[in-house]
């Protein structure tokens, strides 16, 4: 079928329900939770019962260094968690971050001293939440199943697809790096984050090897951890806000992710939180950021045939990511989900395309044929 008429054959969306099918299927039986975002922190309160009555027993799945950063980290987000009244950790973040921003703006209620020390305390939190993030997040995934990764990467390279990812995790990036390890991962992101880098990281051209847009931000994009103090509320021009930035991309998880730098993790923030609210070049920076991708994925909607979504639901909750939706010339949308009623919400809100359901999940990828656009039979 000619295409003339769309930049892309194909736009790809990958969700949690990926990682989770990518993930070593062994951890399921041990962790009796599905490692979703959601069930993150019954997850370390799991893992904090267990540590009380024996060793930590993931050591087999992990590595230590990430293990034994988790350990301590473990009872501080639980406590953060309770004193918030929030469980899920992605809405977790976006409090503490609304905090940050009211304690900093909210002047004619609070004096300076006491703005400054509850606005540090959430600063605080915000980095204890990261970090455990990381080394978790980090340690499930040093072992994964690459096999449907794999696959998607040969049907993305194919059509030079573009590919949207609102996980942490890198697991699809790494297969790809595998195949091309001369092409550092800076390069998957797109020109801007690119560009954001510094100078040592820019040797060569930028080289696309691929366009994956994160707009929660990635593990493997580190920042400094005091660039939000050192430049607190000074109105920083976008080229001086890019030269200071100092944002790292690297090609793997690191094992020595320490307090200098953390990773560049942007949660959805309430539409009630005022992006002007945000102080701090650290903030602007997530603002710029978010508003570039955003405004990059939007051009993908509306350039795009035929919308593939691996294991996203389009939650109620993620209203800033379906807005970015809302202008598409979507013919078709593939959905790759276990679940009827996600598939059932998915073609209500894109009412205009043609809606296949591949109700096996990310592993009915495999049925995915080579050439043109047809699937062998589903499996019975």
């Amino acid at each position: 079928m000619s295409v003339s008429n769309f930049e892309h054959e194909y736009l790809f969306v990958l969700g949690n329900g990926a990682s989770i099918a990518s993930a070593d299927p062994e951890l399921d039986n041990y962790l009796e939770f599905k490692p979703s975002i959601e069930n993150y922190i019954p997850i370390l309160e799991k893992l904090s019962e267990q540590e009380k009555k024996s060793p930590f027993g993931l050591l087999d799945f992990m590595e230590e260094s990430h293990l034994q950063a988790l350990k301590w980290l473990i009872e501080k987000v639980i406590e953060i968690s309770g004193r918030k009244r929030e469980r899920d950790i992605v809405k977790l973040l976006a409090i503490l971050e609304e905090d940050y921003a009211n304690n900093w703006n909210h002047q004619n209620n609070l004096q300076l001293q006491e703005r400054t020390d509850r606005s540090a305390q959430n600063l605080g939190d915000i980095s204890t939440l990261e970090n455990a993030i990381y080394h978790f997040v980090a340690a499930y995934y040093t072992k994964f199943e690459k096999k449907y990764l794999k696959k998607l990467w040969q049907l993305v390279q194919k059509d030079h697809s573009p590919l949207i990812s609102l996980n942490w995790d890198i697991n699809f990036e790494r297969v790809i790096h595998e195949k091309n390890p001369t092409i550092p991962m800076a390069n998957y992101y797109g020109e801007y984050i690119f560009n954001l880098l510094p100078s040592d990281q820019k040797n060569e051209p930028y080289n696309p090897l691929v366009k994956i847009l994160k707009p929660h931000g990635s593990l493997n994009w580190l920042i400094p951890t005091d660039i939000k103090g050192t430049y607190g509320d000074l109105n920083i021009e976008s080229d001086q806000m890019q030269s200071g930035c100092q944002l790292r991309v690297v090609d793997n998880l690191p094992t020595n992710f320490n307090s200098e730098c953390q990773c560049f993790l942007i949660p959805p923030v309430p539409d009630k939180v005022a992006v002007e609210r945000f102080s701090g070049l650290f903030w602007k920076i997530k603002e710029t950021v978010w508003n570039v991708i955003s405004a990059k994925i939007r051009e993908y909607a509306i350039n795009s045939r035929i919308l593939v979504i691996i294991g996203y639901s389009f939650p109620p909750e993620d209203k800033h990511i379906e807005n970015l939706f809302n202008c598409n010339r979507f013919e078709r949308i593939i959905v790759f989900d276990k679940c009827e009623a996600t598939f059932n919400r998915i073609k209500e809100y894109f009412r205009g395309a043609k809606a296949e359901f591949k109700k096996s999940g990310f592993a009915e990828i495999m049925d995915w044929l080579d050439v043109g656009e047809g699937f062998k039979p589903s499996r019975s």
